[in-house]
């Protein structure tokens, strides 16, 4: 009895035989994006960690109100771009010398901007802040602007029943605009906060006038 051999048909043998896995291109590219990616995100984080700066420190405690001296200041060595916080740096110390402590600060505490209050005004000079309701002053007052502070007397009831309009009860006081605020107060819905540097001798008559409600501001030239 012969052996018979089937044998198998070459469409069978093709189907059996594994197939190549093709690669999606697109998905590669985009798995080697990321990688490269997350290496240089890595690489900034580690350079910006590596980078010290100096930032200037205090030397002992001050109090608030306290004026900063070159004495009171010293430095250390700190990480930046990790913390967040702006230190002031060693390079800009001239910016904190003569200006007063916010509040009290202990010794080896790094200095920021919030920790120090405003340069106090030259000798013979003084700020004041006066409220300046709507049509006394220019709509474009401005932070260095300077203004003529007018004081006026409030209107009169004449015999005959008209009004007679407001006037100047004084020479107009020379000063700058240093700061234009919003009120805080909540009962006053008109009107800006005007901070003024003057001289210290028309402090009174300035402050006066401005409860009274009787300041107006006119912009002039410089050194007028």
């Amino acid at each position: 009895m012969r052996n018979l051999h089937l044998a198998t048909p070459p469409e069978t043998v093709s189907r059996l035989r594994p197939r190549a896995r093709r690669i999606r291109i697109p998905l590669a590219l985009l798995g080697l994006l990321l990688v490269v990616v997350c290496a240089l995100a890595f690489g900034t984080i580690l350079t910006q960690a590596g980078q010290q700066h100096q930032v200037l420190v205090l030397s002992h405690p001050v109090d608030a109100g306290d004026v900063i001296t070159a004495s009171d200041l010293g430095l250390a060595t700190v990480s930046t771009g990790t913390s967040g916080i702006a230190f002031i740096t060693a390079g800009n110390e001239s910016t904190v010398i003569g200006r007063p402590a916010a509040v009290a600060m202990p010794a080896g505490a790094p200095l920021i901007a919030a920790d120090l209050g405003s340069l106090p005004p030259p000798a013979g000079q003084a700020v004041v802040a006066v409220l300046i309701k709507p049509g006394d002053a220019p709509p474009s007052l401005a932070p260095g602007a300077a203004v003529w502070v007018v004081i006026t007397t409030p209107q009169t009831q004449s015999t005959g029943g008209a009004s007679s309009p407001a006037t100047p009860a004084t020479a107009p006081v020379a000063a700058t605009v240093t700061a234009v605020d919003t009120p805080s107060d909540s009962a006053i819905t008109q009107g800006v906060i005007v901070s003024l540097s003057l001289p210290s001798s028309d402090v009174q008559t300035v402050t006066t006038a401005a409860a009274a409600g009787n300041v107006s501001l006119a912009l002039v030239p410089p050194g007028s």
